[in-house]
């Protein structure tokens, strides 16, 4: 499945009303700073989606749990009604394919445009700086409401449990998508112990990109 496109397609699509554009540019475990990046310049009819990225499912653990797979699918689709869904973050950013993961996890199909926010050219015409959201909060975003789907399924096949990591009962390699200076335990701002897994390879996110285009 493609999942990244030009900015010339994901125009069209959004110009023809074929498309709603989620926005999940974002400040780091900071909401009130990324609806306020939001306000000051954006896609008109955009979706601020950064709440959405994470919240306190059981399911998942680490320093950013996924949110309630029920609420996102149907913040999701509440917005889409039925249009294609694709998201924009800023350059070399990784709120984008977060968003991304959390739709292939719910079924959902999406598209990310290449080259990140600060790349637009032709969308610019269609630069805002209204104000539509009233609050941050995790689900209350909008002044509309709507009903949580509470029996979506979702695709557990994607995760694997630690105890399977560690015996490697299969052919298996673990990516590391930090920094190098953090594999390599040259910096490390948060970690009790800096350095890597012993094993895992290190593929830093920052290095996918070619000022803000996916590389081949």
């Amino acid at each position: 499945m493609k999942i990244w496109i030009d900015e010339q397609e994901a125009l069209e699509r959004y110009t023809s009303n074929q498309a709603v554009i989620f926005d999940c540019r974002g400040r780091m475990d900071n909401d009130s700073q990324s609806l306020e990046q939001y306000k000051l310049q954006h896609i008109h009819g955009s979706i601020f989606s950064y709440p959405m990225l994470t919240g306190d499912n059981s399911i998942s653990s680490g320093r950013h749990p996924l949110p309630d797979l029920n609420e996102f699918y149907s913040f999701v689709t509440m917005h889409a009604q039925d249009k294609t869904i694709i998201t924009i973050d800023n350059k070399d950013s990784f709120f984008g394919t977060r968003f991304l993961y959390l739709c292939h996890l719910v079924g959902l199909n999406y598209y990310i445009i290449d080259g990140g926010y600060e790349n637009l050219i032709a969308f610019t015409q269609y630069f805002t700086s209204e104000n539509t959201f009233s609050s941050v909060n995790n689900i209350k975003m909008t002044d509309q409401i709507y009903e949580v789907d509470k029996n979506i399924d979702f695709n557990e096949s994607i995760f694997i449990d630690i105890e399977s990591v560690l015996n490697n009962d299969e052919l298996r390699i673990l990516i590391d998508a930090r920094a190098a200076e953090r594999y390599k335990g040259l910096f490390e701002p948060i970690d009790a112990i800096a350095g890597h897994i012993p094993g895992a390879i290190n593929i830093p996110y920052d290095h996918l990109f070619t000022d803000g285009y996916i590389k081949d």
